[in-house]
């Protein structure tokens, strides 16, 4: 919880699976997109996002393909990403 309410102004969320954090956001935030490669966490965010007291977009892709304009957003967060990386950093 605290590095999502720590998040600030326009936030990408990695990997935002079923949508667990996009309520949990900060006074801070603007807006936040949520990205995820597979359609069907993303179908179980849309729920959270409908609760999310910030406007969220949800997004299906894969973090290496990204279609956000470099330095469009202000913060990222990501949990449990990293896990289903074959090679993380």
């Amino acid at each position: 919880r605290k590095p999502v309410a720590r998040a600030w102004e326009r936030v990408l969320e990695m990997g935002c699976g079923s949508g667990l954090n996009l309520p949990r956001c900060g006074p801070r935030v603007g807006r936040v997109v949520g990205l995820d490669p597979s359609a069907e966490s993303l179908r179980r965010a849309e729920a959270a996002a409908a609760r999310a007291a910030r406007p969220v977009h949800l997004l299906r892709a894969k973090a290496e393909a990204i279609s956000l304009a470099a330095a469009s957003m202000d913060a990222m967060v990501t949990a449990w990403t990293l896990r289903s990386e074959p090679r993380p950093p």
